[in-house]
């Protein structure tokens, strides 16, 4: 089979993470090539844009929006500039993958899910949780039933965020963990489990992080509509334990399976099966992911793919706009639930 054509163009906002997309020029097999880039910085864009033979470098993402070569828009930068920068994208008629959490207020979420839904345009959001392959392996065994009716799922996203905070200075005032980071854990378990019904949500300042105005350790219990319940974990003010930074382990009736990833670090997943089943238990180590920002690159180019085939068959992406507006009504549930020291019920109705 020869190299597919690159009919599919992208422009490129924000390029550190955003970076990572470049993997698909390379690509023989897939009909992405990034076509435009856009940064705040116009010496690094250029730059960068010089080294991949990319003839569009710009610091204006809308420079992107007027190439009709370029039909996806994929968005890397902070978070409170998304909202603008994929509304303009879907306005324009371009597809759009941006990074977590698609964007921070549920108003925001509403609005491009609602124009997703009217022009028909595809919007990933950029979970990477979903796409590394030692979690992907965990959902496959709970689709293919091994793990039997799912009772309980734990998922956990540990980060030290001092060297985040010293590297980027914008989040330290800025950053609100629990739409912003919670996002993560919270996702997967909607990944696994579907929608939530109630949450129950504990956090605290830490000494850590003084500069941070806001919460940055959070626990929080969630109901679902199916009957199973979950936790998510989120620590971003700590010393980093001894262990990576997520975590998804998965109750079932027939099986119990727990999975890790940190930046950098070898992976693993570990299943057992009731011993009435007679099924050995399964061990898989992976290795380490060193390439791309924090060491995404696989994940990047998993979830790219994905999106790919979304385009090429004109199916809905996993996660899309209405799920970045579930997870966030969560969020902004979990932190009713802390000020109020109660469970809250989720208004995830669009």
């Amino acid at each position: 089979m020869g190299a597919a054509e690159k009919t599919i163009g992208i422009g490129v906002v924000g390029i550190n993470m955003g970076a990572d997309t470049l993997y698909a020029n390379n690509d023989p097999s897939s009909r992405l090539i990034v076509r435009g880039l856009c940064s705040a910085t116009e010496k690094k864009v250029k730059a960068l844009a010089q080294r991949w033979g990319i003839n569009l470098a710009t610091t204006d993402y809308r420079d992107l929006l007027k190439r009709d070569d370029i039909q996806v828009m994929a968005i890397y930068t902070p978070d409170d500039q998304h909202y603008e920068q994929v509304m303009a994208s879907l306005s324009a008629g371009k597809h759009v993958v941006v990074t977590k959490p698609m964007v921070i207020t549920v108003e925001h979420a509403k609005e491009i899910a609602k124009l997703a839904r009217e022009t028909g345009l595809k919007v990933l959001v950029g979970q990477t949780m979903r796409f590394q392959p030692e979690f992907m392996n965990v959902k496959k065994l709970v689709d293919d039933g091994d793990l039997g009716e799912i009772l309980f799922v734990q998922t956990s996203y540990l980060h030290d965020m001092r060297p985040v905070f010293a590297k980027t200075p914008w989040r330290i005032t800025e950053k609100d963990f629990l739409v912003g980071s919670m996002c993560h854990p919270i996702d997967a378990l909607r990944w696994f489990l579907g929608d939530v019904e109630e949450v129950s949500a504990y956090a605290r300042k830490s000494p850590l992080l003084p500069g941070h105005p806001r919460e940055s350790l959070f626990s929080l219990n969630l109901k679902f509509k199916n009957g199973a319940i979950g936790h998510a974990l989120g620590l971003y003010g700590i010393v980093h334990p001894p262990k990576p930074m997520n975590e998804i382990t998965v109750y079932g009736t027939k099986g119990s399976v727990s999975s890790d990833h940190g930046d950098f670090m070898e992976g693993h997943m570990s299943a057992v099966f009731d011993k009435l089943e007679g099924k050995p238990k399964l061990s898989v180590t992976y290795p380490p992911s060193s390439q791309g920002s924090y060491g995404h690159l696989i994940s990047v180019m998993n979830y790219m793919k994905h999106f790919e085939a979304c385009l090429a068959e004109d199916s809905e992406p996993s996660p899309n706009a209405e799920d970045a507006f579930k997870s966030l009504s969560i969020s902004v549930a979990g932190w009713e639930s802390i000020r109020g020291g109660k469970p809250v019920r989720v208004d995830s109705n669009l």
